[in-house]
């Protein structure tokens, strides 16, 4: 899976190298463990790439976990 940009701002982009064609959850942690931001995208569709709107946060490092399916990713993003 690819997460641009990075460092983010306002949203995050992800494309993951096979279409999910499933349920997609999308979950944003502070590195102190504080979640911040969980999403369900239940259609994936068929071309595995979505844009992922950002809340304000605090500028810093979180991390993305991201589940589809049987496949678990976790990206280390940083938010200017």
């Amino acid at each position: 899976m690819k997460v641009f940009p990075n460092p983010a701002r306002e949203q995050l982009f992800l494309s993951f190298p096979y279409p999910p064609h499933k349920a997609v959850q999308v979950a944003l942690t502070g590195m102190d463990g504080r979640h911040v931001l969980s999403v369900g995208i239940p259609d994936a569709g068929a071309d595995g790439f979505f844009r992922l709107a950002l809340p304000e946060l605090p500028a810093g490092a979180y991390l993305l976990r991201v589940t589809a399916g049987e496949r678990h990713f976790t990206r280390r993003i940083v938010i200017r």
